[in-house]
C-alpha cells in the first residue's frame, strides 16, 4: 500500500506525506460518521428492539 513520493527534499517529501494522512484520515472520518448514522437509523427503526450490530447477525438482514 505504498505511494510513490516524487519531491525534491526530505522536509518536502514529509510535508506531502503528511498531507496524504491528513486527507486519508478525513475521508475515514467521514466514512465512519455515515456508518453511524446507518446504524442508529437502522437502531430506532428496527421493529423488535435489537441493536445494529445484532441486526447484522440476524439471517436476512441485510442493510438496504
Amino acid at each position: 500500500g505504498g505511494h510513490l513520493v516524487r519531491t525534491i527534499g526530505l522536509k518536502r517529501a514529509k510535508v506531502k506525506v503528511g498531507l496524504m494522512n491528513l486527507v486519508y484520515n478525513m475521508v475515514r472520518l467521514v466514512q465512519l460518521i455515515k456508518r453511524d448514522e446507518h446504524a442508529v437509523k437502522h437502531n430506532f427503526n428496527d421493529q423488535n428492539g435489537t441493536s445494529a450490530p445484532e441486526m447484522s447477525l440476524r439471517p436476512g438482514a441485510l442493510p438496504e
